[in-house]
Formats: structure tokens, C-alpha cells, sequence
């Protein structure tokens, strides 16, 4: 008879580790702060700078009213730059064009070296304000036209730039203040011959210095380098 296979079953042994012999060692995880546990800055101090920047705005504007506001009509302001507006709109491209003219003028008067003392200007603007005859001021005349001192000193500058810049292309002779008086007389605010004659040879020397200057300017306007960025005002 065949041998019986004798089957020898193995008991599993099972290894049971103490947990206690190995530290219990996990991965640290970032540490996690609530929304709540972050300082948080409040909202009012933001809102409190704004109040406080309206509030130096609004203190400036009234301490310095006039650069903000040009008139009031029943507690309603018409604002400074609304009036500017309307005046570039209106004068802007002649203003512009007289700015033009008196920077080539100045820059041409100090390429030739030709310049204005303030005894110059003094003395032309009391000829000028004596030619009033007493009947207004000239702070009252100016402001009729619209002009300030300051505007009016500055365009006696420039003209007398120009008469000395034309001086050499300009000249008057004897038999000229003859004929002058002699046609103008009743326009003459001078009463004696030769304050006429003076008289007379500085309106002919004006009048032959406006003719000279069209041509002069034009000339100089051609050969100078102007560049506009506002195109026609008004358009």
C-alpha cells in the first residue's frame, strides 16, 4: 500500500511589533491661521483718509477761491475752468498766434542783442499815458480794454523791440513832416511848431515801422520752426 503523505500543517506565527519601540513620527503640516486669527486692518481708517484728503481739497479751494471759481450767480459757482474754456473756444487761435509772434520777436531782439531797460519802458508807457490828456488813468483805460499793467508792460516791451530792431530800415526826411502837418494838423494834439514836427515825425516813423514790420515778421515766421498740437481752437 502507498504511504500515506502525511500533511504537516504550519501554524502561522504572527510577529506582533510593540508600537511603543518606534516613535510615532508624522509629517508636520504647515501650521494654518484662520482668517479670523489675521490682524485685520478696519475699514474706517481708510474711509477717515479720504475725509480727511476731501477736507484739505475743500479748505484750499475756499482759501484760494478765485483759482477754483469765477463767479457765483445765486449761490451757484460758474467754475474758472468753464471760463477758460469759453475763452479758448472764442480768442484761443489769436491768442496763440500773439504768443507765437512775441517769442520770435524776443528770441530774434536777443540773437541781435538788442534789449529794453526798464527807463525805456517807463518813458514810453508816461508818453502814451500823457497822450490821455488827463481825461481817465491809465490803470481806467486799461481796464476798459481788458488789459492788466502786466499784459500792457509786456506788449510796450516787444514794440519796442521792434522799433529798434526795424530802426535801420526806417527813416523820415524834413519834406515828409511837412506834408504831414501840413495834411494832419487838425489831428496834431501838440500846439506848438516844434512839438508838431516831433509829433508828426514819430506818427510817420510808426506808420513806415508797421509797414516794414508785415514784411520783416513774415519772413522771420517762414524761417522759424513752429510746431501747433492744438490745431484750430474752436473747431
Amino acid at each position: 500500500m502507498p504511504a500515506k503523505k502525511t500533511s504537516h500543517k504550519r501554524s502561522a506565527k504572527t510577529s506582533v511589533v510593540d508600537i511603543e519601540e518606534y516613535p510615532q513620527s508624522q509629517p508636520e503640516m504647515p501650521e494654518m491661521y484662520s482668517m479670523m486669527d489675521q490682524p485685520r486692518k478696519p475699514r474706517f481708517m481708510l474711509l477717515a483718509l479720504v475725509v480727511v484728503v476731501l477736507a484739505i481739497v475743500a479748505a484750499l479751494i475756499l482759501r484760494n477761491k478765485e483759482l477754483f471759481v469765477a463767479a457765483t450767480v445765486n449761490g451757484m459757482p460758474i467754475p474758472r475752468w468753464e471760463l477758460n474754456d469759453k475763452l479758448t473756444q472764442r480768442f484761443g487761435n489769436q491768442i496763440l498766434e500773439t504768443m507765437i509772434g512775441e517769442r520770435l520777436i524776443t528770441a530774434e531782439a536777443t540773437k541781435q542783442g538788442v534789449t529794453v531797460s526798464q527807463a525805456e519802458l517807463d518813458a514810453k508807457i508816461a508818453e502814451i499815458e500823457s497822450t490821455l490828456q488827463g481825461q481817465m488813468s491809465l490803470d481806467d483805460a486799461l481796464e476798459l480794454q481788458g488789459i492788466t499793467k502786466s499784459e500792457f508792460e509786456s506788449q510796450i516791451r516787444v514794440q519796442i523791440l521792434i522799433d529798434k530792431l526795424l530802426a535801420s530800415e526806417v527813416s523820415v526826411t524834413a519834406s515828409e513832416v511837412d506834408d504831414y502837418i501840413a495834411s494832419n494838423s487838425a489831428y496834431l494834439t501838440a500846439t506848438e511848431p516844434a512839438q508838431q514836427r516831433i509829433e508828426a515825425e514819430e506818427q510817420l516813423r510808426s506808420n513806415k515801422t508797421a509797414e516794414k514790420f508785415q514784411v520783416w515778421f513774415a519772413d522771420l515766421k517762414e524761417k522759424a520752426n513752429i510746431q501747433r498740437f492744438v490745431g484750430e481752437i474752436g473747431e
